[in-house]
């Protein structure tokens, strides 16, 4: 039999076609897999429906196997004006589809496309002419791989073609229908092996009812007289030993004591009944019920006898655990579990019901589950199924929209089971519900995802088509998916060959041969294999191709689901203005006054500007243009520098710094150069002659160093001259005390003579602390840092007239660090004197005027603190030194320059140096400085400095 080839459509339409497929196939699916057996052939028939409209076929049928040989047509669909064949075509030998057998094995399938192209003479031609039918197509119906069916498509009125991906489709809602027939015929089997057990056990339980249970007989001694048992009755101790044993002799102790207490009751009672004991037999422990009671019948000897019931209670007491067991799983489990009376009214709900729908047992006691939790958007239909099946006693399965008591809307899918007493009377039914609102919402959220997905899908197309760049997708399977037009326009030789499902290779060879691609490569086939492998491994290319006078750049990259696209763009443009630009930055590279040297990625000379051959005092670039430009810069820079340039390039690429060069001539010249790797690995380097900047920045430097250092002596000189009348003060008083000790020799002379020498020598040591304000500094030297403190408010304190005040708070203990005690007095003194001065300016309205230096150590919230300089080292100690007053405070145009050099607020008084000498003697420390202020609020001075390492004492 000859198989047609399904017709090729245009990929649009292609795609449409399996994407509407695919779509009803899912949901088809779905509906099958959901439906319960009981309506499972109603379902079938509506899939044939569907199918043989979507698939425009006349008549959609399916043939099942119903007994070893014959089979039926057991489902049927037919367009309006077909006449139905469902009711003629019964208990057909399987026979008459033998051609088809092997196809289905072999290709899955039997696919007609026309029967005209069936050989005149086939057998299978004449039959399908004879019912009209014109294409046919037919899939197999399976049954754990033994097939027992199929399921046709018959086109009369034309011939139906069907895509390759249609036809897969098809085949998998025929397994689903399989799957789904095969589940209903293994529940049918068991329902009827269930029933047949039912009968079974009913049978058997009335047996066993009907035999009596074993009766002892026992004398006033209570010697077992007569056993009266069924042979079948399984009795711990053979009866024939037993007759003619005491009771003590024939059971164990624990039987006779309960034995005992039983007598006790029968002499009070005459009868004892519902007793249990046990007895072990090997590994077993059966359980008995007794009874007995008086035997009214004398004995020979006049005394009263009994009689024993034992009633094996084993199996009962096992089925009773078994019975517990289970109601605590039923209690306990996650399943909503709803036991009604046989109208459908709650009797019982477990704790999972009560969690989920918010009703309490009480609560829902003797009310109908649907009066509870349906809402107005549950199913009518199935409902009405759930009140049939209730109605007739039968079981039901199916799906529902309930609510909770909070109105929460949530699907169960429930499985409802009568139950029947021991004779067989409906006594009520048991609702099992699993939720599967998770289910529904994820289907929802498919549905949304597949809508999503098409919509991409028709977008992705229309943005391919509108793109300015040549567009190619290949599929995991390298399998050609989708090109644009652009690309088409780029490559016309390759039009023929580039179609949708073409592979990945046979695209590359079309390019080779129609002269695109691998021009120069000797062995095009590896080169394909080749790139096969790079698609594979998923690796991004990217490159440039020349076709004629054109250029064109390509990039490749992979796609999530191990696809690959290709994009090809036009840079013939970017190309010619690329040339254009090259050749403008040369004539302006020539015309730079700074030097310019390009160098190849082997590390040769290509370029060098007249700047640049200038500053190497090379004449012409001939010289050197070719040769390496190690050999070129190696002579002319020393080898210390060269190494470490050479290293930080190779390192990061990129490298700006100074040199010294030597030119030819042996002058040196002091350059700066920057160096940066081109894209194609080699140098480009910028040279910059900078001596006369250096020779500029050095002049400026010391002449800023000499200017500041003569403004500081000049403000030393004038506090110098500041404090003379107080010398002058100071020495009048002792020149008065003095002339006293000449006059007067008393005691109270002696004591005035001691305040004489205490004043000399604080004149003294003033004097000195004076003189040390011009004298070069001596360097950091260790030294307790309280010292220049006191040093500067002693000569502070000098200057100070009423009603100003200075305080000073140290610490008790000495503050040990590494320090020039000159600029630490220098810059408390500045400040201090800065504080004197705002004070003076401005005098405090509300209080005398007040300045505070005051030394402590520093805490967590200084190491975090803003500074103006510096900041605390981390594990490092610091002091902190706090300089303020409380006098008018700055605005903030102030403090944004109360550090810059020669800035003041003095006028003609001031220098503007008082601060930047404070800042940089806590440069030199390495402390930090930080400054507080606001107007009407005072100022404060906040400095770090670090203390010894030790912690010894100065």
């Amino acid at each position: 039999m000859k198989e047609i080839v399904p017709i090729h459509l245009e990929p649009a339409q292609a795609l449409t076609r399996l994407t509407e497929a695919q779509a009803l196939s899912l949901a088809l699916i779905e509906s099958l897999l959901a439906v319960p057996s009981d309506a499972l052939d109603d379902t079938i028939g509506q899939t044939l429906a569907r199918l043989g409209q979507f698939c425009g076929s006349d008549r959609t049928y399916i043939f099942l196997q119903t007994r070893p040989g014959f089979m039926d047509n057991t489902h049927e669909w037919c367009r309006t004006g077909i006449a139905p064949m469902i009711d003629m075509l019964k208990d057909l030998p399987m026979t008459m589809a033998d051609p088809w057998w092997p196809l289905f094995d072999s290709q899955g399938h039997v696919y007609i496309a026309d029967v005209r192209d069936l050989a005149p003479d086939d057998p299978l031609r004449e039959t399908l002419e004879g019912q009209g039918i014109r294409s046919l197509l037919a899939v197999p119906l399976r049954e754990d791989g033994r097939m027992v069916g199929f399921m046709g498509y018959d086109s009369v009125s034309e011939v139906r073609s069907f895509l390759q991906g249609e036809i897969f489709l098809i085949q998998s809602v025929a397994n689903i229908i399989s799957a789904m027939l095969t589940r209903r015929r293994i529940e049918a089997e068991v329902t009827r092996a269930r029933r047949q057990e039912d009968l079974e056990r009913n049978r058997l339980r009335t047996t066993l009812s009907a035999l009596p249970d074993v009766v002892l007989e026992l004398d006033s001694d209570l010697r077992i007289t007569a056993i009266h048992a069924n042979d079948r009755v399984s009795t711990p101790i053979p009866p024939e030993q037993l007759v003619g044993l005491q009771l003590a002799k024939a059971f164990p102790p624990h039987v006779i004591a309960q034995a005992n207490g039983i007598l006790q009751v029968l002499e009070r009672d005459g009868i004892a009944l519902n007793r249990r004991c046990h007895i072990k037999v090997g590994d077993r422990v059966l359980w008995y019920s007794i009874s007995a009671a008086r035997n009214a019948t004398q004995t020979p000897d006049g005394a009263p006898g009994y009689v024993v019931i034992l009633h094996d209670v084993t199996e009962r007491r096992a089925q009773m655990a078994e019975i517990e067991r289970l109601g605590q799983i039923v209690r306990n489990t996650t399943n909503l579990v709803v036991m009604t009376d046989p109208e459908g009214r709650i009797e019982w709900v477990n704790t999972a019901f009560e969690a989920r729908t918010g009703y309490t047992l009480a609560e829902a006691h003797g009310h109908k589950p649907g009066d509870l939790l349906q809402c107005p958007e549950t199913d009518p239909e199935t409902v009405a199924r759930i009140g049939a099946a209730r109605a007739s006693g039968q079981p039901v399965m199916a799906e529902l929209l309930n609510r909770t008591k909070s109105g929460e809307r949530y699907w169960v899918e429930v499985n409802i089971q009568p139950l029947h007493d021991a004779e067989g009377t409906l006594v009520g039914f048991m609702a099992v519900q699993t939720e599967t609102t998770q289910r529904h919402d994820y289907m929802r959220k498919l549905e949304l995802a597949l809508a999503a997905e098409e919509t991409a899908r028709n977008r992705l197309d229309a943005a391919v088509e509108t793109m300015q760049d040549g567009f190619i997708l290949f599929d995991a399977d390298q399998r050609l998916v989708l090109v644009n037009r652009r690309f088409r326009a780029l490559f016309p030789k390759m039009n023929a060959q580039v179609q949708p499902g073409a592979s990945y290779g046979d695209v590359l060879q079309a390019g080779i041969d129609a002269g695109y691609l691998a021009r120069k490569i000797p062995d095009p086939q590896g080169w394909i294999d080749r790139q096969a492998a790079e698609f594979s491994m998923r690796l991004r290319t990217s490159g440039t191709l020349r076709l004629g006078d054109r250029w064109l750049s390509f990039s490749q990259m992979p796609t999530p689901d191990g696809g690959r696209i290709s994009l090809f763009s036009d840079i013939t443009d970017f190309k010619d203005a690329e040339r254009r630009a090259l050749a403008d930055r040369a004539l302006a590279m020539d015309a730079a006054q700074d030097g310019f040297a390009l160098i190849s990625s082997r590390g040769t000379l290509l370029y060098a500007n007249p700047s640049a051959l200038r500053l190497m005092g090379i004449g012409s670039k001939e010289d050197v243009i070719g040769q390496h430009w190690l050999d070129t810069l190696r002579a002319q820079v020393p080898s210390n520098d060269f190494g470490i340039a050479a290293r930080k390039l190779d390192r990061d690429g990129s490298w700006n710094g100074q040199m010294r060069l030597v030119r030819l001539d042996g002058q040196p010249v002091d350059v700066e150069v920057s160096a940066a790797r081109n894209t194609d690995g080699g140098l480009l380097l910028i040279l910059r002659d900078m001596s006369e900047r250096l020779r500029n920045e050095a002049e400026r430097e010391r002449l800023r160093n000499d200017l500041a250092l003569a403004s500081r002596r000049a403000d030393l000189s004038l506090l110098a001259m500041g404090l003379t009348h107080d010398f002058n003060n100071l020495l009048a008083a002792i020149s008065g005390a003095a002339g006293l000790i000449e006059e007067d020799g008393t005691p109270t002379t002696r004591a005035l003579a001691e305040n004489i020498g205490a004043a000399v020598d604080q004149a003294a040591g003033l004097v000195r602390r004076l003189m040390s304000l011009g004298r070069q500094s001596p360097g950091k030297v260790p030294i307790d840092l309280r010292t220049p403190m006191r040093d500067a408010v002693t000569l502070v304190e000098a200057g100070l007239r009423p009603p100003l005040r200075l305080e000073l708070s140290l610490p008790d203990q000495p503050v040990p660090g590494l320090a020039d005690p000159t600029a630490l007095m220098q810059m408390a003194l500045n400040l201090c004197v800065n504080a004197r001065d705002a004070l003076l300016q401005s005098p405090a309205a509300d209080a005398p005027g007040r300045i505070r230096l005051a030394m402590a150590p520093m805490t967590d919230a200084d190491r975090a603190r803003h500074f103006e300089l510096g900041a605390p080292v981390e594990g490092r100690d610091y002091v902190r030194i706090d300089i303020s007053d409380n006098g008018p405070g700055m605005d903030a145009q102030t403090l944004d320059a109360i550090f810059t050099p020669y800035f003041t607020t003095k006028g003609e008084q001031g220098t503007g140096l008082g601060v930047p000498i404070a800042l940089e003697a806590v440069r030199a420390h390495d402390g930090a400085i930080g400054l507080d202020s606001a107007p009407g609020a005072g100022t404060c001075f906040t400095i770090l400095l670090p203390v010894a390492p030790d912690g010894k004492t100065m």
